[in-house]
């Protein structure tokens, strides 16, 4: 199903448009960076005062936009969380009595609350992230051939080794993201049922039962997420390393360039900037991939709650 309605679709093409306006800005930085150096070196007051003027207001149009894209989004998740809740609920309450015996209530609250806060986390965030960060990153790549295209070789070798990483653990995230979400929902049902039968519980002295059935499904729910947790945390520690190599190797290919007098030196810190913009994107965009595919069985779930005829 569409998780995206009316007034939240236009919404999300506003926020979607300030991120693109806001990133192609932010990758100019470098440019200004380049011409601030290459003035001070050749020593013109006048021109690098002019320039840190120019710097200044740049930076000033950059917080404007930064907050308006942000403001933007926080709009957007507000809306979307709220109607998707409100048609799970609607579709729930739709379902037939024989249905809706079929699960318990935890069940139902589970996927209002949890799986809405993963879909949320998982799947909407990334989005808003994507179209600013495909802009960022093509904003970069044209500057960085502009300005080398020998250093725009070797960042795209690194990108084509980032590459491989979304396709190794996709399918793997997504079984246990999966799991977690169901364990997430046996705990909702476990923990409501213990809550419903407190004055049962004290009654009979039942508390140390209780309690150790509270201890095994909160363990097996904690498991469940740090199992997902830790191939998050594979995922991005290996897009970590490849981006860190790629920027050491830009670096002494950009001063090995200034030294046989190909480049000037605000050319070299332009590179250095771009590259680790250049890296950024990527990195980003290669982290939540798992996150998107990992969150599409939640969705699905979501989806079969909320399409209910009445």
């Amino acid at each position: 199903m569409s998780i995206f309605e009316g007034k939240d679709k236009r919404m999300l093409a506003l926020a979607m448009a300030l991120g693109v306006v806001n990133s192609v800005a932010s990758a100019f930085v470098a440019i200004l960076l380049q011409q601030v150096l290459d003035v001070a070196v050749r020593g013109d007051g006048a021109g690098f005062w002019r320039l840190c003027q120019i710097m200044a207001g740049y930076v000033l149009i950059l917080a404007a936009l930064s907050f308006a894209e942000s403001l933007c989004g926080k709009v957007l998740l507000r809306g979307v969380t709220k109607n998707l809740r409100a048609r799970v609920f609607r579709g729930i309450m739709r379902r037939r009595p024989q249905a809706f015996y079929e699960k318990d209530s935890a069940t139902y609250l589970s996927a209002v609350v949890n799986d809405v806060k993963i879909i949320e986390e998982n799947m909407l965030v990334p989005l808003l992230d994507a179209s600013s960060m495909v802009a960022l990153f093509l904003a970069t790549l044209g500057i960085l051939v502009y300005l080398s295209p020998l250093v725009t070789g070797i960042l795209l070798v690194f990108l084509l080794l980032l590459f491989l990483l979304p396709a190794l653990l996709g399918k793997a995230l997504e079984r246990r993201q999966t799991v977690y979400s169901e364990k997430l929902a046996r705990f909702t049902a476990v923990a409501n049922e213990l809550f419903g039968g407190y004055a049962v519980i004290r009654n009979f002295a039942a508390g140390p039962y209780a309690a150790r059935r509270f201890q095994r499904v909160n363990e097996n729910a904690a498991d469940a997420k740090f199992r997902a947790d830790a191939l998050v945390a594979v995922n991005e520690m290996t897009a970590a390393m490849i981006s860190l190599a790629s920027n050491i190797v830009v670096v002494m290919v950009a001063a090995w360039l200034v030294m046989r007098g190909a480049i000037t030196v605000g050319t070299l810190l332009a590179l250095i900037q771009l590259s680790a913009t250049f890296s950024t994107p990527v990195l980003l965009i290669l982290q939540n991939l798992p996150k998107i595919q990992g969150a599409r069985p939640v969705l699905k779930k979501l989806a079969e709650f909320a399409e209910n005829e009445e």
